[in-house]
């Protein structure tokens, strides 16, 4: 990240949170429920972070992760809201695209990590 006044505690919510959305002036943030809540507490810190590296205003939202809930009857997935699938290469996403663009990052690895069913 290049904005040098984030605190420790957004870096830490921002480097373990996926950037889902960000279309005109809104932004979707997801984050484990570990990380929601701080993240929910500091929207402000987080969407002037987003206005110093755009030039303009942004409203964040944040998505919750879950892991992946059965339904009652323990059969599979119920119909609680998902993140996004990535595209099939995520060197490619445009989201990985903008987000190495927002923050002057270089992709010099990736890594699939399995959600909980793998």
């Amino acid at each position: 990240m290049r904005s040098p006044g984030a605190s420790p505690i957004v870096r830490a919510i921002l480097t373990n949170s996926t950037l889902v959305e960000l279309s005109g002036d809104q932004a979707t943030i997801s984050c484990s429920d570990r990380f929601a809540r701080g993240a929910r507490e500091r929207l402000a810190e987080i969407a002037t972070l987003f206005r110093r590296e755009l030039g303009r205003q942004i409203e964040v939202r944040i998505a919750e992760q879950s892991p992946a809930a059965s339904t009652p009857d323990g059969d599979g997935p119920s119909n609680q809201q998902s993140v996004p699938a990535p595209a099939e290469s995520p060197v490619d996403d445009p989201l990985v695209k903008l987000a190495a663009e927002l923050f002057g990052a270089k992709i010099v690895a990736v890594t699939h990590r399995p959600g909980p069913r793998g």
